[in-house]
């Protein structure tokens, strides 16, 4: 990488010198491809940023935002009525160690088409306190292909959703928390999530709700979800696999997989997780090719409840509650090896 593209921007309150900037707007249009913003202070600082091209009209590929060791500055807005930080059609964009506070929503990527694709890595960071409860409205929020790695981020107090992935984006959520969401912790359609070790609690609504969605689930907490559509983790449709996973104290199911309506609803693997005190363990209603496989459910309010599903294969699941047939409806093959009650 040439000199230029490692040159440091500071930005901090008390501005002074070369490649000083007061604002995190004027360092944006003074940096070149593959710069460092470093903040230098707490700030806080005016959101409400729109990152994209420089002064020049030059792609910012390649910039990282980051808070300078020791620091943690606060990038605020007032306003709900648009993103606090937007990032626009940039590749390996590094946003670390900030406080985003506010905005309809706290980080935005944006793919405007295929030929600008658009990937981020948001680490260290906290979002919080965005405040309208619109569908458009969440933590963090990946629009139609768009790629993002959030590494041990917090995303909490939202008005709205914590994540939301729209068609097409991959999201690889990693060591990170979401909590205390006004709506589901996650929201995705058509698109691609990891959830690896990290935490979804306290939400009004799913923790994360995946409709026609593929990926994994990894040993990661669901626990706490509130209300009608309280579950832990909800997938309709798509194929997605929940391995070495907690999920307790959810109002609805620990797990319940479905359908968008007329298809023949979620598949997956459902392994060696812990499943307790939930208003049901699992409900698959339907589910089609589901494997569930070594998991312990125990003082849920229902075991499981299965009904519709063509085929399910049922193996090494001990279960504290009441026993599957009772519950099981609708089956034309039901596989039920090893079960212990």
């Amino acid at each position: 990488m040439s000199p230029i593209n490692r040159r440091i921007l500071t930005v901090a309150q008390a501005s002074g010198g070369n490649d000083t900037y007061s604002s995190l707007k004027d360092a944006a249009r003074a940096a070149q491809p593959g710069n460092i913003i470093e903040i230098a202070d707490d700030g806080p600082y005016e959101g409400g940023l729109v990152i994209s091209t420089n002064a020049q009209g030059l792609p910012l590929h390649g910039l990282a935002i980051k808070a300078a060791p020791g620091r943690s500055p606060i990038v605020a807005v007032s306003s709900a009525t648009g993103p606090n930080i937007e990032i626009v059609g940039l590749r390996d964009v590094l946003i670390q160690g900030l406080h985003v506070e506010g905005g309809q929503s706290g980080i935005e990527l944006v793919q405007p088409e295929d030929s600008q694709p658009m990937s981020a890595t948001i680490d260290q960071c906290i979002v919080s306190k965005t405040d309208s409860a619109g569908s458009a409205a969440a933590g963090i929020v990946l629009w139609d292909g768009a790629t993002a790695a959030v590494t041990r981020t917090t995303i909490r107090d939202s008005t709205g959703l914590g994540i939301l992935i729209s068609d097409g984006a991959h999201l690889t959520l990693t060591d990170s928390t979401v909590e205390a969401s006004g709506s589901d912790g996650m929201d995705a359609f058509s698109a691609n999530v990891q959830i690896l070790r990290s935490s979804i609690a306290g939400t009004n609504g799913s923790g994360a709700y995946l409709e026609s969605c593929s990926g994994i689930i990894k040993s990661s907490h669901f626990s706490g979800c509130k209300g009608r559509l309280g579950d832990g983790i909800e997938v309709l449709d798509g194929n997605v696999t929940v391995a070495d996973c907690m999920l307790e104290s959810n109002e609805q199911a620990g797990i319940y997989l479905s359908s968008t309506g007329g298809s023949s609803g979620a598949a997956g693997l459902i392994f060696r997780n812990q499943i307790r005190s939930n208003a049901c363990g699992l409900y698959l209603n339907p589910g089609r090719g589901v494997t569930i496989e070594a998991n312990f459910l125990k003082n849920n309010g229902r075991g499981m409840r299965l009904a519709a599903i063509p085929q399910l294969r049922l193996s090494t699941t001990s279960s504290c509650s009441p026993p599957i047939p009772a519950l099981a409806t609708g089956f034309s093959s039901l596989v039920l090896p090893t079960q212990r009650s």
